[in-house]
């Protein structure tokens, strides 16, 4: 599991299958949960909120690009804040037994496509090893979902890691969601990492009217690992 500062163990909304109610719905929720009942009564969107759901395949796509990556910060680097998260989101899907399409371009590998695929508990430490030494890429994350979008499976949800926004995105998004798939897209801007003590970047409106279904969770240096993980 993963543990917060408190000791706590940290969840990660949307995997398993003991439905517990409903709650505002957020802009990484997926539509498929909405409660349209429950909706229409608060006069707003709500989501069926499970502990977690039936989904028993997860996939992770981490973007590397060395054009968006920050080298040097005041705090941490964008690049290793979403090297944590992968790592984090394998460490928890592992303890849960399911399984895993985690895949990265490293620059360590000659900008390799590196691809792990299997049941959590058996490749863990294979995954974790390679992040602990990943290196930036000439390779970004629009090559990254052209490689691998069609690998991932109907019903399953994908974390989708990127250092950059781009309009290529939504036409991969599009048709992951004909598949029922549930995206997470988590997005570290170069911006918010250079210059973290200004006002956070926020994503450009032309992008944000390209899918009414999927918006990034834009990260900051100081962004909460447990808020992300649990989508709250």
């Amino acid at each position: 599991k993963i543990y917060s500062s408190s000791g706590k163990p940290i969840g990660v909304s949307g995997l398993g299958q003991d439905f517990f109610g409903v709650r505002e719905y957020r802009n990484i929720d997926s539509m498929r949960f909405i409660h349209w009942k429950a909706s229409a009564k608060h006069r707003e969107l709500m989501v069926k909120e499970f502990e977690s759901h039936d989904t028993t395949s997860v996939s992770i796509l981490l973007d590397t690009d060395f054009n968006e990556t920050v080298l040097q910060s005041p705090s941490v680097g964008n690049l290793e804040s979403l090297i944590k998260i992968s790592a984090a989101i394998t460490s928890y899907i592992s303890s849960m037994n399911y399984n895993i399409l985690h895949g990265a371009f490293d620059g360590c590998q000659k900008d390799q496509l590196v691809i792990f695929k299997g049941t959590g508990s058996k490749i863990k430490s294979e995954i974790l090893n390679m992040l602990s030494g990943i290196r930036p890429s000439k390779k970004n994350a629009l090559e990254l979902l052209e490689e691998l979008s069609s690998s991932v499976l109907p019903n399953s949800i994908l974390y989708f890691l990127s250092l950059s926004e781009k309009s290529g995105f939504f036409s991969f998004f599009d048709f992951l969601v004909s598949r029922a798939v549930d995206i997470r897209w988590i997005y570290a801007p170069k911006a918010n990492f250079i210059h973290p003590n200004k006002v956070p970047l926020k994503l450009p409106e032309d992008l944000e009217n390209k899918s009414l279904i999927i918006s990034p969770m834009i990260l900051e240096p100081n962004s909460n690992l447990k808020a992300i993980l649990s989508n709250e």
